[in-house]
């Protein structure tokens, strides 16, 4: 799925792999970039091992950002039970937030409630 200088999104590309290899998608980026595809702004994506440098292979101008919905999974596995309602309320309230200026000061405000206990997570 892409989206174009206008905002429409396109498929580029489907296919069925037997596995989410880098090099399997190394192959495929070259093949998207052979039909035309020459410059991608933005990657978004999950955290997969090595899928960062089969982008930076194929289009080393590329921003790369990790999808929210992964990451946020990937935090709160650590969580204790009683604190996660909590904690993702809080974290709903930086992502969800309508400007820079709101989002920073809700995630100052998670940082000081929860950056004792999860430091990583905070930190992440």
């Amino acid at each position: 799925m892409a989206y174009d200088e206008d905002g429409y999104r396109e498929v580029i590309d489907f296919f069925i792999s037997t596995n989410e290899s880098v090099y399997v998608w190394e192959e495929k980026l070259h093949a998207i970039k052979s039909r035309g595809v020459e410059q991608v702004l933005l990657f978004v994506m999950n955290g997969l091992a090595g899928l960062d440098e089969a982008v930076h292979g194929v289009y080393p101008k590329a921003e790369i950002q990790h999808c929210i919905v992964h990451k946020v999974r990937s935090s709160i596995k650590n969580f204790r039970k009683k604190d996660l309602s909590a904690f993702t309320t809080d974290l709903k309230a930086v992502y969800e937030s309508s400007n820079m200026e709101l989002a920073k000061s809700a995630l100052d405000e998670l940082s000081q409630k929860w950056g004792k206990s999860y430091r990583k997570v905070v930190d992440s």
